[in-house]
């Protein structure tokens, strides 16, 4: 990912997560976007499908704004919300690569063609809500409602209101459980 547009690639498309507790039934609630306008996945379905993408998502080779998903390919995305996008990428990189001894992304290998393992790293912070406020996964649940009457779209509710969410069941190592279970304890 580039920058800014006319630079060249300085970071990777890495991801920002998020997670919170909502009370039983819901699932919690997740977000999970990369860093780019878009993510590398929508320029190789554009391309496989010979239609643009939107304007402002990628540069070519040169440098150029393009709206063709092959040359974006070629040349690199670019983050959201403009040089505000940017920081933010540089704040993950710092968390990704920097605290977890991760090659930077100036460093890693190209996923696609690299000759070497990409050596990526990620940094997992977690709290625990209930820890401060015992009502947080309520309190939550009834801000998301709140926002979802406004018309904000709240990511991974696919339905009209956030009491209202369809969920797929994940299967987890019971021994990746329990770890986390006995570090959220100390």
């Amino acid at each position: 990912m580039a920058a800014a547009e006319g630079g060249e690639r300085v970071y990777c498309t890495n991801p920002l997560a998020f997670g919170a507790p909502l009370p039983e039934p819901l699932p919690p609630l997740v977000i999970d976007h990369a860093t780019s306008a878009t993510a590398f996945i929508t320029l190789a379905e554009a391309a496989k499908a010979q239609s643009p993408i939107a304007h402002g998502m990628a540069i070519d080779e040169t440098g150029a704004i393009t709206t063709d998903p092959v040359k974006a390919m070629l040349g690199a995305l670019l983050p959201f919300g403009g040089y505000k996008g940017g920081n933010i990428a540089l704040i993950v990189e710092m968390l990704a690569a920097g605290l977890s001894g991760a090659a930077w992304s100036l460093d890693a290998s190209h996923f696609l063609s690299g000759e070497h393992p990409v050596n990526a790293g990620m940094t997992v912070i977690a709290l625990f809500p209930a820890a401060v406020d015992s009502d947080f996964p309520e309190r939550a649940k009834a801000q998301l409602e709140r926002l979802c009457s406004k018309g904000v779209r709240i990511p991974g509710n696919r339905a009209k209101s956030a009491s209202v969410v369809e969920t797929d069941n994940l299967d987890v190592d019971i021994g990746v459980l329990e770890t986390i279970r006995r570090l959220c304890l100390r």
